[in-house]
């Protein structure tokens, strides 16, 4: 898998997680096994066993497959914006939201793996939950953290990442497990109620 060094701008759809949601999700997964939608930079907070950068073009890989060559079978997705999926890809992921997509694509490899499988998806904008609906999708089906505040995603300024001042965006994080198996409801209100209000499936 390739790695790449990713320079933020005003146009890129890279906004990077801050330190404490990562934390919150490594503490509810037990450790992160692939960043699909991660750079050289991200990493550096997400310390991700595997990542998938935008160069992979991370949507047409098996991440199932992936996850079976590491430790730990949990995903962390903060998926890059608009226009960030194969067109052909989403069509086969039923949606033309390009958030929705990548959720879709995260819980279909959450589904198929075995009881250890879990994600933590960000959305970047809580719009999502009203995207899902449309998708045919129950946000109410899966773990759902609102922070209590705007987050302020990280910019990469050439030098170093950078807090933004003014998030444009409330935003949602969702954890998902194999629910056929393993619920962890109660383990994700305990890693996320420092950050916002949790309602747990």
């Amino acid at each position: 898998m390739k790695k790449q060094l990713i320079q933020h701008s005003s146009e890129s759809n890279e906004h990077y997680t801050p330190v404490e949601i990562v934390e919150a999700a490594r503490e509810w997964m037990g450790g992160i096994g692939l960043d699909p939608c991660s750079s050289e930079i991200a990493n550096r907070t997400v310390r991700s066993e595997q990542i998938l950068t935008s160069e992979d073009l991370s949507e047409h890989f098996n991440w199932s497959e992936i996850l079976d060559r590491g430790i730990h079978r949990s995903l962390f997705v903060n998926p890059p914006g608009k226009g960030s999926m194969d067109p052909d890809v989403m069509k086969g992921l039923g949606s033309k939201a390009a958030d929705v997509c990548w959720l879709r694509k995260t819980i279909e490899t959450v589904q198929a793996g075995d009881l250890a499988t879990m994600a933590v998806f960000v959305g970047y904008s809580i719009d999502i939950l009203q995207k899902m609906q449309g998708a045919g999708l129950n946000p109410f089906d899966y773990h759902l953290c609102v922070p209590r505040r705007r987050v302020s995603y990280g910019a990469w300024d050439g030098e170093a990442v950078r807090a933004q001042n003014s998030p444009p965006n409330a935003s949602v994080i969702i954890g998902l497990a194999n629910f056929r198996f393993v619920d962890g409801g109660p383990r994700f209100k305990r890693c996320f109620k420092g950050i916002g209000a949790v309602h747990t499936r």
